[in-house]
Parts: structure tokens; sequence; C-alpha cells
């Protein structure tokens, strides 16, 4: 209809210091590439040929990134294929702004809080109180780092029922919240087709309407997890 498209998506924008989330719901995994227009956007496109639901690699599968030629530098500086990165999105409640938000989870992130289950025989990831502190310089998004603070973490969950009756508040926000996979619908191939090329032609302007997050802050959340 030529009219913008609002992107619905509650990102979840961590502050410099520790943040006390909770995660909710299930875990959506996958792999996924980062792409820059000429407004300077980022955009995270699924790799097609990965299956969520089995994690594994579907044999054949077209990726219309990889069928693009989209090419990156490596770490000798030499230009090679865009490869694709781990990407894990679940939903949370974010205890700073006392709402529902989802985070994209680094897998730096996600092997510390899989660590963490395994070493203290947590079986339910959803009943722990996580906190994540983040690090860097503001001014430069590939200095920043996110890490599990496992001295807090471990603290504040050693009374289970103390923190069981704490999270029992919650269940009003859990109720609203949608499934992360009804959040982020796996495209077609056409479908990714169409939104990388109309991303690619997107001007500064214009960018709300293809399909990137509306707002700045939405949008700085993402850079944060490039």
């Amino acid at each position: 209809t030529g009219e913008a498209i609002k992107n619905n998506i509650n990102y979840a924008k961590l502050g410099f210091g520790t943040t006390q989330i909770r995660l909710v719901g299930d875990l959506l995994p996958g792999y996924c590439y980062w792409l820059t227009n000429a407004a300077g956007k980022k955009m995270k496109a699924p790799n097609l040929a990965f299956n969520p639901d089995t994690e594994t690699w579907i044999p054949g599968a077209i990726d219309p990134v990889k069928e693009l030629g989209f090419t990156e530098k490596n770490e000798k500086g030499e230009t090679v294929p865009m490869k694709s990165k781990r990407d894990y999105n679940i939903n949370i409640i974010n205890r700073a702004s006392g709402k529902a938000e989802v985070l994209a989870l680094s897998k730096t992130m996600f092997d510390a809080i899989v660590a963490y289950c395994r070493d203290t025989g947590t079986t339910d990831p959803t009943k722990l109180e996580l906190f994540i502190d983040k690090t860097g310089n503001a001014a430069q998004w590939n200095s920043i780092r996110y890490n599990l603070n496992v001295v807090k973490t471990m603290t504040t969950n050693a009374d289970q029922a103390k923190v069981a009756e704490y999270q029992k508040e919650d269940e009003a926000i859990i109720a609203d919240i949608k499934p992360i996979r009804e959040i982020f619908k796996r495209p077609t191939v056409e479908e990714l087709r169409a939104s990388i090329a109309a991303f690619l032609g997107a001007t500064e302007q214009n960018q709300a309407a293809q399909g990137a997050p509306a707002d700045s802050s939405a949008q700085e959340a993402l850079n944060d997890l490039d």
C-alpha cells in the first residue's frame, strides 16, 4: 500500500552495568547474517539452510544471502564469502523496565547460561534470575561485551523458594507474551529475497518502511548485538 510498516518487536536494550532478567518461554535457535545498506542500517537475515526445529542443516537448501554473493573481511583482511553466525532469540522479563522484551542472545551469553545451568544442576533456566553485565565503549559497538555475572546470579538464586515467590508476580506479564516463533516467523525464500532487496534499496528517509526497526532504541539494541 506504500504505507510505512511498523516493527512492533520490543527489543531488550540492556544498559551499561548489570541488568537483571528472567528468560521466558522457548528459545529460538538459528544462524543469521548481518547485512548493511547504503543508509548505514543493519538487518538480520536468517540463514534458511538451518532448520531451527531440528537444529540441523538442510541439504541443498537455498540460501538467498549466499546466492546474492555477499562478502566480508576475515581476520587477515581478505575478502571472503559472508558467513552466518549463531543466533538465539528468546522472550525475557527485563527487571529494569518491568516489561516483556525480546533478547537476542550472543553465542558467548548462550554458552555462559548453558554452562551455569550445567554446573549448578539447573534443569529449567526460566526459573532463574539472571544478571547480565554490559561493558565497553558506547561509541565503539565492537567493544561492547555481555557477560553473565555468575556471583550475583548464584547468590540470588540460592534461595529457590524466595525466587519462586518473587516470580509469581510475573504471571500477568507472561500471559500476554507471544511465543517466540510467532514473533519471528520464518520467511520463505522469496519473502527473504524481497526483504533483502527492499532493505538494500532503502534510504535514510524511507528506512522505517523497509522492515528494519522503526525506532532508534530497537536499532541500537540490534547494533549492540552485532
